[in-house]
């Protein structure tokens, strides 16, 4: 029989639900009006009667819809969507104990479905631009997400479907259901994939049982002065962790010499990074990480990054970070996606549309190199969001002859996309001037009366404080405007283009066609003298680091005396029987104007058990002639009695050795061929890789600085 119960609608209804207490019952839908009463698209109305509890006049937008409802114990959920401009497509949080509202969650792409479960909300949608509540901005969809029931913000779990058939709103209902003591999340809709794989309109997601890796950290390594190396990545994602721990380990070692902590969603994966305070001057290291989830899931490590320590500061990329950079571009990847950031504020960014990597010669001396950007669609966008304050700088390189202008550098609120909101940011004109500008409710701006697509490097620097706006130009100051506001809005920091429409001698492109180098933006202004300062040290004579592999390397064996091991892929090193490597290297001439600084040896141990040694190993020079193809135990060449260097011992584990050199030693045998050996009083013999290892390993290796006397 039926019940006294009746809510009358003037629209359809899509979700009913009733209250845990079982006292009233959820209504969502279409409605304006419930029992003649003002209350659009949600209502709150006794379990019994049917008569209104609550009402939500104005509280969701007139075209804007309730899709689904679901409650936990102590609230419930709304899954909201809508058509035309200014609609609401999220999630709204209400309290059952006076439903009123607990949280909204304004992201734009219409949800579906909503299920509370273990103080997650898990959503259904195609949100695709949640700038509004400080998270991705607008760009691809995604249909699966997760977040506290307590408050707004995303949790690291976040697998996705495609839209689909039909109407293609992908995912569309959401329920729990149990077996054998484990929950799985069932999922149904119009998708057609699920994570990238054919799964067609039904799949589920077990609460046990993670098997899935983080996808593998994409590293560098830097090294600015003696003892120190930067080693930064771009976080890992994986699909139901956030919080992830990354290994950092050292010329191949099997133990991590660091490891770190670090959180990454798929919309928000910043750099990470560590700081090697062990390495020493003038060696070379490699490094490799790891990330591992909280299953204990591990990655692939990452590819070896290789850096070599320099016996003195490097002058510019120092001087920027002393002078505070919080962001520092040198484009010195080898590898898309990542752009490293050499500051310590760790703020990556990302090529999009592949730009030209590696482009030399760079901007500053030395081996760093520059990004080229080909003027249709490549740029380099931010990771991290933000706001900017009252003082900034914005420093960077370029080198063109376009005659199309383009965007260099500034900050906007898209990442991939043209921004609609944008300033702080330097452009180039048709004709090669360059323009500094920022948005105060009308486009205030300085531009050069020079030009500048000249094909040459330039230096420009743009500054805004309590003393108005800067613009120099390599080093000189080229105009002033008593300007201290911007727009203040949250985005990113762009590289090669992004929107310039309304602003004046707007280029014909906004991608900028050219190199650009060492781009940096700090929290505070760059005062002039530190301005041309930077200016000066780009052309400072650089370090310069060349790297050689053995041309010819062999090893005599006294328990084999006419033995050639000249085509072996292993060396050997002991006392007792004896065990003698021989290392020939092709040493280059100093360049001009420069001496050798630093000499360093390095060599890694095989993959054989023992291959370490708990003996000290010698570094000696080689006094009598020898071939790779000739030397045995019985002609053997004779060695000089002072040691060139050493090793005070080296542990089991296949991974590289570095030891310092004698420099005046090596710098006396410059300009041709120079041999070397290893030898030891001990018993315990010591196992290399040779230059004929079959896995190619590029030791031994001799790492020569050359720098001004």
């Amino acid at each position: 029989a039926l019940r006294p119960f009746r809510a009358d609608a003037d629209d359809p209804g899509r979700a009913v639900e009733v209250t845990p207490d079982g006292r009233n019952v959820l209504l969502g839908g279409d409605f304006f009006t419930v029992n003649g009463t003002n209350t659009h698209a949600l209502a709150v109305v006794d379990a019994a009667s049917g008569a209104l509890t609550k009402t939500y006049p104005g509280f969701i937008e007139t075209n804007s819809v309730v899709k689904d409802i679901a409650t936990d114990a102590t609230g419930f959920y709304t899954a909201n969507e809508g058509t035309g401009g200014g609609v609401f497509d999220g999630r709204i949080a209400l309290n059952l104990s006076d439903f009123g509202q607990r949280w909204r969650d304004t992201c734009l792409g219409a949800t579906q479905a909503v299920l509370p479960y273990r103080s997650v909300l898990y959503s259904a949608s195609h949100a695709h631009d949640c700038s509004s509540v400080g998270e991705y901005p607008d760009g691809q969809r995604h249909h699966l997400l997760a977040q506290p029931t307590s408050a707004v913000g995303k949790l690291g779990w976040a697998p996705d479907t495609n839209d689909g058939i039909g109407e293609g709103i992908g995912p569309r209902v959401m329920a729990v259901g149990s077996k054998a003591g484990t929950d799985y999340l069932w999922v149904g809709g119009e998708f057609t994939t699920v994570n990238g794989a054919a799964q067609q309109s039904l799949t589920r997601f077990s609460s046990t049982g993670d098997t899935g890796a983080p996808t593998t950290p994409v590293a560098s390594a830097a090294a600015f002065r003696p003892g120190e190396v930067q080693v930064r990545w771009r976080t890992s994602l994986d699909l139901d962790d956030s919080a992830l721990t990354y290994r950092i380990y050292r010329n191949g070692a099997a133990t991590p010499i660091g490891t770190v902590t670090a959180d990454s969603l798929f919309f928000k994966r910043p750099q990470a990074s560590w700081t090697d305070t062990t390495a020493q001057a003038g060696q070379s290291y490699t490094y490799r990480v790891t990330a591992t989830d909280a299953a204990g899931n591990v990655s692939a490590p990452s590819g070896t990054v290789s850096v070599t320590v320099p016996v003195s500061a490097d002058a510019y990329p120092s001087q920027v970070r002393a002078d505070g950079a919080q962001l520092y571009w040198r484009y010195d990847e080898s590898a898309l996606p990542y752009v490293a950031d050499s500051s310590d504020g760790n703020q990556a960014g990302v090529h999009q549309n592949a730009p030209a990597l590696r482009q030399s010669p760079g901007a500053v001396g030395g081996a760093s190199t520059a990004i080229g950007f080909n003027g249709t669609n490549a740029h380099v966008y931010g990771d991290r969001r933000q706001s900017v304050g009252s003082t900034y700088s914005i420093e960077t390189w370029f080198r063109t002859a376009t005659t199309q202008g383009g965007k260099l550098v500034g900050f906007g609120n898209q990442q991939i996309n043209g921004s609609s909101q944008y300033d702080k940011h330097v452009y180039m004109t048709d004709d090669g001037r360059l323009v500094y500008g920022v948005y105060t409710g009308a486009t205030r701006t300085i531009t050069t009366a020079a030009s500048y697509n000249d094909d040459k490097w330039h230096h420009v620097v743009a500054t805004q404080g309590p003393g108005g706006m800067t613009l120099y130009v390599d080093g000189a100051q080229k105009g002033t405007l008593n300007v201290t506001t911007h727009e203040n809005f949250s985005g990113y920091w762009r590289v090669g283009f992004d929107g310039l429409g309304g602003w004046p001698d707007r280029p014909t492109s906004e991608h900028f066609a050219g190199l650009i180098d060492e781009t940096a933006v700090y929290p505070g202004v760059l005062s002039a003298a530190q301005v041309q300062n930077h200016y000066a040290l780009a052309s400072a004579p650089a370090d310069t680091v060349v790297q050689l592999t053995a041309s010819e390397d062999t090893y005599a064996n006294a328990g084999a005396p006419d033995g050639n091991y000249g085509t072996s892929g292993s060396l050997a090193v002991r006392g007792t029987s004896l065990y003698a490597s021989y290392l020939r290297f092709a040493l280059p001439a100093a360049p001009a104007g420069t001496v050798l600084k630093s000499a360093t040896l390095s060599v890694k141990t095989s993959t054989m058990a023992g291959a370490g040694t708990t003996d000290a190993v010698s570094v000696v020079p080689v006094t009598g002639a020898w071939t790779e193809a000739g030397t045995t135990y019985n002609n053997r060449p004779g060695l000089g009695a002072t040691a060139l260097g050493g090793f005070p011992g080296i542990p089991d584990g296949s991974a590289v050795h570095t030891a310092g050199l004698d420099t005046a030693a090596v710098a006396g045998a410059l300009g041709g061929p120079w041999s070397l050996a290893l030898t030891s009083a001990g018993t315990d013999a010591l196992w290399l890789w040779s230059s004929e290892a079959a896995a190619n390993e590029g030791t031994p290796r001799l790492t020569l600085t050359f720098g001004a006397p």
